[in-house]
């Protein structure tokens, strides 16, 4: 495991607020204007554990998705979830194919410009994960000369290209990075914090 973790810097403002997000008690279900009235249409992730995946039992679950069922239980509200990429999500949520995109979706500037977003919930940090018996050790340890992996339109694909200004090898989905990485195709990948494990059943039986 790498051990210069702190070399990873970012921003301490609060960007994760959003002002204009009412209390669950002050939503007008009528103004919402969902797909099919009544059903809040989920797009998710089937291989992300433990905020978004598929459980042993071959239902859509993780931290995220329970989450969005309470949410739409309080309101009276049926769920559908269906399964997409990362990388399309958010414009899909823009081109109103999903009401809603439930992935651990860190709020950018960027990112505010096309999709509205809650309050931040959560938090992490990057994880910098390498095959085992490689030299590095931190984030200041990777140049050009070695194969970055990332998910294509995440924050860590925007950390690798803006802060550490490298070209990284861009993915789909969690699963074909980390195959790749198992297969040292890639010499690194730049993840989010909690990708310790590759099975929901796994990460959601603690």
């Amino acid at each position: 495991m790498p051990r210069k973790l702190a070399s990873a810097h970012r921003p301490h403002e609060d960007k994760y607020t959003t002002p204009t997000v009412e209390p669950l008690s002050a939503v007008d279900i009528g103004a919402l204007g969902l797909i099919t009235p009544g059903t809040l249409t989920v797009g998710t992730l089937s291989q992300a554990p433990p905020t978004s995946c598929i459980n042993a039992q071959g239902r859509y679950s993780g931290f995220d998705n329970e989450l969005l069922r309470a949410i739409a239980a309080k309101l009276g509200l049926k769920v559908t979830f269906a399964g997409t990429d990362f990388s399309g999500l958010l414009a899909q949520v823009a081109a109103r194919r999903f009401d809603v995109g439930s992935a651990s979706i860190t709020a950018t500037d960027a990112r505010r410009r096309t999709v509205a977003f809650t309050n931040g919930y959560d938090f992490g940090y990057f994880s910098l994960v390498v095959p085992s018996g490689s030299p590095i050790a931190g984030f200041d340890d990777l140049t050009s000369r070695q194969r970055i992996g990332v998910v294509q339109g995440t924050v860590e694909d925007a950390y690798v290209v803006e802060t550490l200004h490298l070209q990284p090898v861009k993915f789909p989905d969690f699963n074909t990075v980390y195959a790749s990485l198992k297969t040292r195709q890639i010499d690194a990948w730049v993840a989010p914090p909690w990708r310790r494990s590759t099975r929901c059943a796994r990460a959601t039986r603690r």
